[in-house]
């Protein structure tokens, strides 16, 4: 997998003074740890596609990025 959210959990920290702010934590499943709302299992693999953190419309509206 080329995906460093694949099969982790975010945890966010509300501290200010922690750096980093988010942690990705070993999760049992294939949840996809961009979605912080529940377990979700990745959209690429759902949909039959390579597994690629470059390509994810998840990544992208993370980042705010504009899907091409």
């Amino acid at each position: 997998m080329n995906c460093p959210f694949y099969g982790r959990h975010m945890f966010r920290n509300n501290s200010l003074v922690v750096d980093p702010p988010f942690l990705l934590l070993p999760q049992a499943g294939n949840q996809c740890g961009l979605v912080t709302t529940k377990h979700a299992p990745c959209y690429m693999e759902i949909n039959h596609l390579d597994v690629d953190w470059r390509e994810c419309p998840i990544v992208r509206e993370t980042r705010l990025e504009e899907t091409v």
